[in-house]
């Protein structure tokens, strides 16, 4: 049996969370810094790559990104493979791999939304990012705004914001 050291793969099919350690993405940059043309595809329940974990390193370029979610044909998964078989660095929509109610956020929002799902206070999240508590906030704000979520009286937004990454994290379960 031999190694992707000793033999590198023509292509590697990697799920984003593989528990923990190393991300799918760890292993994909490792994969592609061994061989350059290596095809590379994320195959993971996360709409959004974002929402795995905090910063990530990008998708590797040419990897094709995918939700488990959306694989519905198999023979369009396999002219996926061929694809990035053959053009293992093909310029590829990576950004368009997330979807659902946090594509339409930044990366900035959402390292905050993370960080505010994990727990963490304004000052905490200001302390670790070295900016203001009032900043902290006004991201707060934006991101509920862009995720439709209004002030209610009765509802904690912190709350929402919470279960808007558990739900997304769920799905990702599946």
């Amino acid at each position: 049996m031999t190694t992707a050291q000793e033999s590198p793969p023509d292509i590697a099919v990697l799920d984003l969370d593989l528990g923990g350690g190393p991300t799918g993405l760890d292993v994909a940059i490792a994969l592609r810094e061994r061989a350059s043309t290596i095809g590379l595809v994320i195959l993971t329940g996360f709409r959004d790559p974002r929402l795995a974990a905090r910063g990530l390193p990008p998708v590797p370029r040419g990897a094709a990104y995918v939700c488990k979610a959306d694989v519905d044909d198999f023979s369009a998964l396999d002219r996926l493979l061929r694809s990035v078989h053959m053009e293992p660095l093909k310029l590829r929509p990576v950004e368009a791999s997330a979807t659902g109610p946090t594509a339409s956020l930044t990366d900035h929002q959402v390292d905050v939304l993370l960080a505010v799902a994990e727990g963490y206070t304004s000052a905490q999240i200001a302390a670790d990012r070295g900016t203001s508590v009032g900043a902290v906030e006004q991201t707060i704000t934006r991101i509920c705004e862009r995720l439709g979520i209004e002030r209610e009286e009765g509802l904690n937004r912190r709350a929402q914001l919470v279960q808007v990454v558990s739900q997304a994290r769920i799905g990702a379960a599946t």
